[in-house]
């Protein structure tokens, strides 16, 4: 399936908001086929948070974090998810922000991460 095909898919799916099953299944196969494509990868954190299943977005964000490593946009959002949601653990908020700094730090565009 070309990349045309699989967002087409995937927005038609959203759209419908019917089956998250079915959704689910289309952001896989897109980031299996795509896996630099960090707005999925956040589609795709975001519909296991609908589910109300943290741990679920967070295990999204680890395997986005594989491929996507150097990327900036990435690691801001997965920083953003941790500071919304493990508000009550602050080490563990930092120990990513630091991970993040690990890998994206002197990049221009990081500026989100180090405020």
């Amino acid at each position: 399936m070309t990349f045309a095909l699989l967002v087409s898919r995937v927005v038609d799916l959203e759209q419908q908001g019917r089956d998250p099953v079915q959704l689910r299944q289309a952001l896989e196969a897109l980031l299996d086929r795509y896996p630099l494509c960090f707005g999925y990868w956040k589609r795709r954190a975001e519909l296991e948070l609908a589910a109300a299943d943290e741990p679920a977005a967070v295990a999204v964000y680890e395997r986005a974090v594989v491929p996507c490593a150097y990327s900036v946009e990435m690691w801001t959002l997965y920083c953003a998810h941790a500071a919304r949601h493990w508000a009550d653990e602050p080490e563990r908020v930092r120990g990513l922000f630091e991970r993040a700094l690990q890998y994206v730090g002197s990049d221009y565009a990081a500026d989100g991460i180090w405020d």
